[in-house]
């Protein structure tokens, strides 16, 4: 008769033993056959299949959790990454807005303080408009707009009061705000420098 097929697991291989033992009595010993060894083989495994199936069950429900478990940390790390990445991104978009914001500052001070410096010196170098005609000339400049404006200059003022004048004089109107203009006469047809002809005279 067939006795107890012992099972023994370890917890690290999860392996299990199957044990028979054949027996006719304590003195009795029988020769089997092929086929009748193989059928009480048979029945031996059939009888503890249940015990195999659920052993296999388990082992598969641990890889199957532990795959899971493996894709749900690529998945967490995976999304830390694109947080840390966004994060930097937004860093970076942040520092730039910041420096293009510190050098846009910079530069409306920079030519802020031109602008204020070329008034200054437009003031110092613009003599008071003379009122005895004698030793003068008088000036008529043509805007853009077609607006005409007079000014009288004493005949040793130079390009450079004259470009002072119109420089203070766009400043101050409310009508015509020029920053970059030349001069330029009818006849003769002539375009002045205000670097090169700075110290030429109007007369």
């Amino acid at each position: 008769s067939t006795r107890d097929a012992s099972s023994t697991s370890n917890n690290s291989s999860n392996t299990m033993e199957l044990l028979l033992k054949l027996e006719y009595g304590s003195s009795m010993s029988r020769t089997y056959s092929s086929s009748e060894f193989l059928t009480r083989i048979g029945a031996t495994v059939e009888a503890y299949q249940s015990i195999l199936d659920t052993f296999t069950a388990r082992r598969v429900a641990r890889e199957q959790e532990a795959l899971l478990r493996r894709e749900q940390d690529d998945e967490y790390l995976q999304a830390l990454e694109i947080d840390r990445l966004r994060e930097e991104g937004v860093a970076r978009e942040r520092e730039e807005v910041a420096r293009l914001e510190q050098e846009r500052v910079m530069e409306e001070e920079t030519i802020g303080r031109k602008k204020r410096e070329r008034l200054e010196a437009a003031q110092r170098d613009l003599n008071e408009e003379p009122t005895n005609p004698a030793g003068t000339c008088r000036i008529r400049f043509t805007l853009p707009t077609g607006a005409k404006v007079d000014r009288r200059f004493y005949a040793t003022d130079t390009i450079r009061a004259v470009e002072s004048f119109l420089l203070l004089h766009f400043e101050n109107s409310a009508k015509n705000k020029i920053e970059n203009f030349g001069i330029t006469t009818n006849y003769p047809k002539r375009t002045f420098d205000f670097v090169n002809d700075a110290q030429l005279t109007v007369q």
